[in-house]
């Protein structure tokens, strides 16, 4: 089921691809509102402009496992209220196989999540080739060039951790987020401390 919901939005990535001006409008909605919030945690002030033009594409934004239901004829992707027409490639990929590959790896406490996601992403893992392997097929179908991935990734990162921390500030008290122990707020800071993930990322040989 992972892999064919991987495959899936490599899929619609590429069938909903439209053309680099388009995401115009979320550049600037990342370079003056994510972006500065994250100034105190070592992000780089010019990250959006490290990002080379790339096609907009359809993203769900919010494409936990939680998100996902799979039966037997396959699978569907629910909760799309926030949606984007137009959003940058592989954030899906990264955001679903980050929460996907923790379940099956048997991390369940914040602090299993925590040091999965960042062992994941440094290539450290056996799961860890399943989501380079998928980070490269996404990135050579929306034509992202491997030498962009960290800033992209980063800002991945970076913008899921801000609407988490939006998310929470608006839920009622005692309120808990949708992924239980998936809080994107403390994987965008862990990510940014790391020193083989950040803007210097180059998600392995995939």
């Amino acid at each position: 089921a992972v892999e064919a919901v991987a495959s899936w939005l490599v899929d619609v990535a590429r069938e909903t691809a439209g053309p680099a001006g388009t995401l115009a409008a979320e550049r600037r909605r990342l370079a003056e509102v994510v972006l500065p919030r994250w100034a105190g945690f070592g992000a780089p002030g010019d990250l959006v402009e490290r990002v080379p033009p790339l096609p907009g594409v359809l993203q769900h934004n919010d494409l936990g496992s939680w998100n996902v239901v799979v039966g037997r004829r396959g699978f569907v992707a629910v909760d799309w209220e926030s949606a984007r027409e137009r959003g940058f490639p592989l954030w899906d990929v990264w955001y679903f196989l980050a929460d996907a590959l923790a379940h099956l790896d048997g991390a369940t406490t914040p602090a299993a999540r925590s040091e999965h996601f960042l062992r994941l992403f440094a290539g450290e893992l056996p799961s860890s080739h399943v989501l380079l392997g998928w980070t490269r097929r996404a990135a050579e179908a929306a034509g992202v060039p491997s030498d962009a991935l960290g800033a992209l990734a980063t800002l991945c990162w970076l913008g899921h951790g801000a609407a988490d921390l939006a998310r929470r500030a608006a839920a009622p008290r005692g309120g808990t987020e949708a992924g239980g122990t998936f809080s994107v707020e403390r994987l965008a800071r862990l990510w940014l401390s790391h020193p083989a993930l950040g803007p210097r990322w180059r998600a392995g040989n995939g």
